[in-house]
């Protein structure tokens, strides 16, 4: 399952086409290409499950801090301040 940052990605992705394809359909007014359309309808579609899974997604796990290793790659027992 997708991670909530990564559906909030996928989610504002998609809304940026979304917001480009009905600046299109505005412009274009009666003459717009029946494919932005469909598209729009799409995008709608998907954002509203993607949605819902961001709902229910867990929570994005907590970034453990880095490994520290000495020079020959070994993990470093008391890592030195910089």
């Amino acid at each position: 399952m997708p991670t909530q940052q990564q559906l909030t990605q996928q989610i504002n992705e998609r809304e940026r086409r979304l917001h480009q394809l009905k600046l299109q359909q505005a412009r274009q007014g009666f003459n717009v290409d029946p494919a932005i359309t469909l598209e729009i309808e799409d995008i709608e579609r998907e954002l509203t499950g993607l949605r819902r899974l961001l709902a229910t997604a867990p929570a994005d796990p907590v970034d453990a801090p880095p490994t520290v290793t000495d020079a020959a790659g070994r993990e470093a027992s008391h890592p030195q301040p910089i």
